[in-house]
């Protein structure tokens, strides 16, 4: 929960302010928020909101897949795939911390603009949707 109040505060970075590829489309998210009539602070913490819950059932998809895999069951006694699980969740939260940790940084090389909480925000949404296609790719996963 405080990761999320801590982005619903607007802990985000612009990718294109620091010269990285952006893997966002900043463009289609600010079309979205001003046929809203929001400020862009506040739709893009909507947004990373729709991303991270995206992002946690794919991690269930993950967990199961690991459990109920029927080629894991002939491969795996339960055990083995018990751990598989519990190093899966430890790299969840690890990777958690790292995004956190991550964007905060971003937001505080520009906590003197106004800026700042756009781009901290924009930086959750791009590593988040980043891991998301990295589970898919990994776990070989249908669908987004």
């Amino acid at each position: 929960m405080l990761l999320i109040a801590f982005a619903l505060q607007g802990i985000i970075l612009s990718n294109s302010t620091v010269g990285v590829r952006n893997t966002i489309d900043t463009d289609s998210i600010e079309a979205r928020c001003e046929q809203k009539r929001h400020n862009i602070d506040q739709c893009l913490s909507e947004e990373f909101v729709r991303e991270d819950s995206a992002l946690r059932a794919q991690e269930r998809d993950v967990r199961k897949k690991l459990l109920d895999g029927e080629h894991v069951q002939k491969l795996l006694n339960n055990r083995i795939k018990q751990h598989s699980v519990v190093r899966f969740d430890s790299a969840v939260k690890f990777w958690r911390l790292y995004r956190e940790q991550q964007c905060r940084s971003v937001y505080d090389a520009f906590a003197d603009g106004s800026i700042a909480p756009v781009v901290g925000l924009e930086c959750n949404i791009r590593l988040t949707r980043e891991r998301r296609d990295d589970l898919r790719n990994m776990y070989s996963l249908t669908g987004g």
